[in-house]
């Protein structure tokens, strides 16, 4: 909006002398603000027409860090400018635009500007600066061309070509800027340090360190270079732990004795505490994803966040952050001791630092102990500080196991699930689901490796193993996918230290960056997930689980080369860690060697994982709630830091403490799902017996996790031999494992043994010309053998059978009817469906209705529904579509009639079931309010799927009067439209399309 002329005083047509200009522009060039902007309102006042006093007034609001007061003034300039703009203030105007982040009104004014004056060199170095930041690093090169050629040797442009062509991946131009910018200010530490972040960024490490030293060496105090010779460190597999370590301690003599942290405001371990957070990623940054679910699932009685952001940037995750601070404070561009006097007038209870050793980190301010306590969590988080002004460390178990506690300096707290929660991105569900996307390996022919993370962390001894696992998989295909490998040279690399193991060019794939939602569809084209190493994946691991790509791991030694070993832990998958190269080489094959097998891995990871503690908002809550109120109450007793775990029972516990923390929270606290569990309980009745005819439950990943509910007892007979170590089983009390038999009528019958096992029956396969070509190879039948089976009703001791099973090769036409007496209490009855036939006789659905309404059961829903795409295998395909249905389970329950008998017994088994199995809340809400009305509440309240009763009297807190305060801090996080994605344990069944354990 264009800005309103001031009113006119009675000379609005003079013009301002020369003699005031001049004397403007004396105080102006001298620095003395104050001064210059006195004189410049006063010419305002004096000639309110006169262009000249708004351009000197939005000169002295710029350089004062006003932009907005900058904005208007300028904006007037340029109006009365009239029919004779001038290119400087087109100029400033531009300047200001970009400051505030207003890009296309940049770009407006500094391409006017240059029209007016093509030859000034600043105004092509503000065009680059714009054009960058709108990611168009072509037009950004042509600006900095000219702009270079108008002043070849302009410091800021050239440092603003290195940081362009860098990102361009122009690295030979690149580094030829960067020899002529030491050759020109060849004691300006910062230029070098410039150069050594780019040798970084393509795996050139010593080169990299060389640099950085050679900054030191000038400037001894530049702190930059040396956290960027720490974090680089960690990239390099020639460097060992100690040597890290050792460099990690020699930070703490980069600084002076610290002062005294500030006396705390309340002593009281018992009241509300005051949580700064300090970061530059409080937006869509792997410090957003990585925190969201925790502090969205937070109750605001118990914990206030004051947010102190380094970056400018906001998006959907920055909006969702904000509703859960009592503060939100833009900290970017205030110098340390600015933001060292804010952290202490806001006397902070805990400060946590989110940036460590990163680009743009304040560790200056933190050793200057801001608060009583501060914290080490995500961000910059890749080992020990350093720092003894840092007293605690937030991990977990897998990060720092046992052991490692003398390499930090900080006192360890391990979580007892993940130091982190994933907040998956919101839009995924409805960019990819239902559509499960088929495993690429079966319709190329041939297996997909890939690995999107930065390419900073690819060496040579890892591409070595990854050239000999690739040896291993004949015809086996790489995807890389970053912005280095938009640069030949650095691609050339790569493939030359490929050829070195015999895999040639044209199973190479590498790709340059996209945004977001096409970075997440490259998985879509992935098979296995390769894991770097020494230095791990974190985020990229959790986005390529949550896009069904199982991630293969050897943790490195530090902390950062164990981020995907944590997430993979959590996620329920312990099994894709590797404690060798060897162990690493073979975990990929064996994941490739059974591609019907990866297939279902594929179709039901995302469930799982966001069913996983990973995803978990609330559980993760609740432990990050528990850590910072026991290390506060530690404070409070007056005794040092100690490493925190947590007990089995979910307790806080000290290093060498006898007894769990008894936590003491204000009165008013409630924490809702812990105090819903504790009156909660399934408290069932006896095990569900579940009868399984193709030991279906025995062959998913969750069984290990089902099992240890100690809530079923299962009975699988195994006619193909598909369950892996069968002898697993072999001493389970719960687990009766029948190899070479299935149900059936209890007469001999006919397996036809099939090419592919998994197609094995004793139906036999339609011909090929009736089957989909994917299958039609693996139908034919290799051998009819003999095979026994057994009908439920004879099945000695059973004496209950709530739950059976039966796949879509089962005959189960004779199995229901030799199974009706057995069945005929029974619970549920599960049955997968083929609507496009394979095999005869198979499983039909309105047999299946017609039998199990004669028995005493109705239709209840599909579930795991795969859908077929009739769309080609195209890499350019945006979008994906699987529009024909043709599997599913469809589940029975008893009829209205005999549901209204169950007994209380069989109505908690039946919600027990419902409920950790198929991922339904509703109905097994409904059946527990049939037991007990206030279970059936606390369910929900356990669940989080209703808000907890607010307490009947709340603490009262201060009265917000700053102008950065935000909104009531004690309303509900959860009552707006903005929900978090990654409570996924309360999502509706309608969500629960896939078989999950939970």
């Amino acid at each position: 909006m264009r800005a309103q002329s001031p009113a006119m005083p009675s000379h609005t047509a003079q013009r301002i002398p020369a003699t005031q200009r001049q004397r403007f522009e004396r105080r102006f060039q001298k620095g003395d603000d104050q001064a210059a902007e006195q004189e410049a309102e006063a010419l305002t006042r004096r000639y309110p027409q006169d262009p000249f006093g708004w351009h000197a007034l939005a000169q002295v609001r710029y350089r004062q860090d006003q932009p907005e007061t900058a904005l208007k003034a300028s904006q007037l300039a340029c109006e009365f400018d009239g029919a004779h703009p001038k290119a400087e203030h087109q100029l400033l105007l531009g300047k200001i635009h970009f400051q505030l982040d207003q890009l296309p009104e940049a770009e407006q004014a500094l391409t006017r500007a240059a029209e007016l004056a093509p030859d000034t060199a600043e105004t092509q170095l503000m065009l680059g600066h714009t054009y960058h930041a709108q990611q168009r690093e072509d037009a950004a090169i042509e600006a900095l061309d000219k702009a270079l050629a108008l002043a070849p040797t302009s410091m800021n442009v050239l440092a603003m070509r290195i940081t362009v062509f860098a990102l361009a991946r122009r690295y030979a131009t690149m580094f030829r800027d960067c020899e002529t910018l030491m050759a020109l200010k060849p004691q300006e530490a910062v230029y070098y340090n410039l150069v050594g972040t780019k040798y970084q960024d393509i795996g050139e490490y010593e080169t990299a360190r060389t640099y950085y030293n050679e900054a030191l060496r000038r400037d001894p105090e530049y702190f930059g270079a040396a956290s960027n010779i720490l974090t680089g460190m960690h990239y390099d597999p020639a460097v060992s732990a100690r040597q890290i370590y050792e460099t990690a301690l020699s930070w703490q003599a980069r600084f002076p004795v610290p002062p005294q942290p500030p006396e705390p405001r309340d002593i009281h371990p018992d009241r509300r505490l005051r949580v700064g957070l300090l970061s530059s990623g409080f937006r869509l940054h792997p410090v957003g994803y990585m925190i969201l679910p925790g502090v969205l699932n937070t109750k605001r009685s118990n914990l206030e966040f004051y947010y102190y952001t380094l970056d400018r940037k906001e998006d959907l995750i920055t909006k969702q952050l904000m509703r859960t601070g009592r503060y939100w404070k833009a900290v970017y561009r205030h110098s340390h001791d600015e933001l060292e006097a804010m952290l202490r007038e806001d006397q902070l209870d805990i400060l946590i630092d989110m940036s460590g050793h990163n680009d743009g980190n304040r560790l200056p301010v933190l050793v200057r102990k801001p608060a009583p306590l501060i914290i080490k969590w995500v961000g910059g988080q890749i080992n020990t500080t350093g720092l003894e002004a840092i007293d605690y460390f937030l991990s977990d178990a897998i990060e720092t196991p046992a052991g490692v506690d003398d390499w930090y300096v900080e006192k360890l707290i391990r979580l007892p699930d993940d130091y982190i929660c994933y907040s998956i991105p919101p839009y995924v569900p409805q960019t990819f689901f239902p559509d499960p996307n088929e495993l690429p390996a079966l319709s190329n022919g041939y297996l997909t490796l890939g690995c999107l993370n930065n390419p900073t962390k690819l060496n040579p001894e890892l591409l070595t193993h990854w050239g000999r696992l690739m040896q291993a998989l004949p015809g086996s295909h790489l995807l890389l996918k970053s912005g280095q490998y938009e640069d030949e040279d650095f691609c050339q690399r790569i493939r030359d230290r490929l050829a070195e193991h015999g895999i040639g060019p044209e199973r190479i794939e590498m790709e340059g960056p996209a945004k977001q939602k096409e970075f997440l569809r490259t998985y879509r084209r992935i098979d296995i997930a390769l894991d770097p190493w020494p230095y791990s994946g974190g985020l990229t691991t959790c986005e390529a689980l949550m896009m069904g790509v199982p991630v293969v791991t050897y943790p490195g030694p530090t902390f950062a080369g164990r981020h995907a070993a944590t997430h993979l832990v959590n996620a329920g998958y312990p099994e894709w860690v590797c404690e060798s190269w060897e162990a690493y080489h073979q975990r990929v094959l064996d994941l490739a060697g059974d591609l019907a097998k990866l297939a279902s891995i594929r179709r039901r990871l995302r469930q799982r994982v966001t069913a996983s503690p990973l995803c978990d908002g609330l559980r993760f809550a609740e432990n990050l709630d528990g850590a910072l109120r026991a290390v506060w109450q530690r404070y409070c007793e007056g005794k040092t830091p100690a490493a925190l775990t947590f007990t089995a029972q979910g307790e806080c516990q000290f290093e060498n403490e006898a007894t769990p923390v008894a936590l003491q929270h204000p009165q008013s606290y409630l924490t809702p799902r812990a105090l819903a569990e504790r009156r909660f309980n399934w408290q069932l009745p006896g095990k569900l017996v579940a009868v399984d005819n193709r030991a279906k439950l025995l062959r998913e990943e969750g069984i290990d996790t089902l099992l240890k509910l100690d809530a079923f007892g299962i009975i699988a007979f195994d006619p193909g031999s598909l369950v892996e170590q069968p002898e697993r089983f072999a001493n389970s009390a719960d687990v009766q494992l029948v190899p070479h038999a299935l149900l059936g009528d209890g007469q001999p019958a006919t397996l036809h043994a099939c090419l592919d096992p998994a197609l094995s029956s004793p139906l036999e396969p339609l011909p090929v010309a009736q089957l989909p070509p994917s299958i039609g190879q693996g139908a034919q039948v290799l051998a009819k053998l003999p095979i026994s089976t057994v009908a439920l009703n004879s099945i000695a001791g059973l004496e209950s059978l709530d739950w059976l099973i039966l796949d879509h090769l089962s005959d189960a036409n004779a199995i229901l009817e030799n199974g009706d007496q057995a069945l005929k209490d029974s619970l549920l009855i599960q049955v997968r469906i083929a609507f496009q036939p394979t095999h005869q006789r198979q499983p039909n659905l309105a047999e299946l209705q017609h039998w199990t309404a004669r028995h005493g059961f109705r239709f209840y829903r599909f579930n795991d529904l795969t859908y077929e795409s009739h769309l080609p295998a195209r890499e350019e395909l945006i979008k994906t579509q699987g529009s024909e249905l043709i599997g599913a389970d469809v589940l029975f329950l008893p009829s209205l009639e005999r549901m209204a008998m169950l007994s209380d017994a069989q109505r908690l088994k039946l919600a027990f079931l419902l409920h950790t199995v198929f991922n339904v809340r509703d109905l097994s809400y409904a059946l527990l309010a049939e037991v007990d009305d206030d279970k059936a509440e606390d369910y929900l309240l356990a669940q989080g799927m209703v808000k907890a009763p607010e307490p009947a009297a709340e603490l009262e807190s201060e009265p917000t009067t700053k102008t950065e305060a935000l909104a009531d801090p004690e309303r509900s996080d959860l009552d707006t439209g903005d929900k978090p994605a990654s409570s996924s344990a309360t999502a509706e069944a309608d969500d629960a399309d896939e078989f999950i354990f939970e």
